[in-house]
């Protein structure tokens, strides 16, 4: 398998690409769909985002405006969900931690959670049987925290989440406001996430680090800046999550051949591809692999070891 993801990558072959094993650490489940797929539940022509944006906001703006007020309900949301499912099978997903957001959880689910967790597995079930699906909590930095404790032992008493990430606008909130929060997940056994260092800064990477006791952390680039913190994400094996194409549709890298994996890679840092969004962005992480190829950023052969990475998380 090692030698066929190498060579169809030296060959541009993408349909090659797919049917290879791969993981999808980092991905936003109500975006993780195929465009086309979605389109069709709306029945009309939907679009990704074409041109760079500088903020969340702004793409929070477009997705309201082109995706979801069509599918703002508890159906859309289901549906939205089954749509990434079905683009992780089509893409040779074996792994896909899925963010499932809690405010849409407290929005459409309510108290319900028995319910929409059977819906999930239900799913699962009919269009990826052979998917290890590890449905991740998804909370926002900037929700409100008295919800949030007044619900957490209703998400994580159903025993269906194995991750826990905070996303959005990084420190919208003091860290040690989630500390309860992640201690209760790590209780239950979650794989502890954050949202950092994409659009902070390397010292808000170790403050995350120090007060959540993260084990991976999603996006994280700012770490490139600094030694002192690749190195202790190389000494504690804190993953990084990338997702290369939502850093340069975000400004946040000028280009693929300048994107920091390859600085990373080579301090050590353990670092796995992921699509992020793909409803919005447009890039599966097969086409990651191959646009990181195609740069010169990564050889052949360390993308199949990252690669490797994800399949053995």
């Amino acid at each position: 398998m090692n030698d066929t993801f190498i060579t169809a990558l030296k060959n541009n072959d993408l349909p090659a690409l797919k049917a290879i094993p791969k993981s999808d650490l980092h991905n936003h489940g109500i975006f993780g769909g195929n465009i086309l797929d979605v389109g069709k539940l709306v029945n009309k022509e939907l679009f990704c985002l074409k041109h760079k944006i500088k903020t969340l906001d702004e793409m929070a703006g477009w997705t309201m405006n082109q995706i979801l007020p069509d599918l703002y309900s508890r159906q859309g949301f289901i549906s939205l969900l089954e749509a990434a499912m079905k683009q992780a099978k089509a893409d040779g997903i074996t792994i896909l931690e899925m963010s499932i957001d809690s405010c849409l959880i407290d929005l459409f689910v309510g108290n319900e959670m028995d319910a929409f967790v059977s819906d999930i597995k239900e799913i699962k079930n009919r269009v990826a049987p052979d998917l290890n699906l590890r449905p991740e909590l998804g909370i926002k930095w900037e929700k409100n925290i008295e919800i949030l404790y007044g619900r957490i032992d209703t998400y994580l008493a159903t025993d269906f989440f194995k991750t826990i990430d905070l996303y959005g606008p990084e420190k919208a909130q003091p860290i040690e406001l989630f500390d309860t929060i992640y201690k209760k997940a790590h209780g239950k056994g979650l794989k502890l996430k954050a949202h950092i260092g994409e659009f902070g800064t390397p010292g808000d990477m170790l403050e995350v680090i120090d007060k959540l006791q993260v084990t991976a952390i999603q996006h994280g680039i700012a770490a490139a800046n600094s030694s002192v913190v690749m190195q202790l994400l190389a000494d504690k094996q804190i993953q990084l999550n990338l997702c290369p194409t939502s850093n340069i549709m975000l400004s946040r890298v000028p280009a693929m051949a300048k994107h920091p994996i390859r600085t990373l890679y080579d301090n050590g840092v353990k670092v796995t591809i992921n699509s992020d969004d793909m409803l919005i962005f447009g890039s599966s992480v097969s086409e990651e692999y191959l646009k990181l190829y195609n740069s010169g950023v990564m050889t052949a052969q360390e993308l199949n070891d990252i690669r490797l990475i994800g399949l053995d998380n």
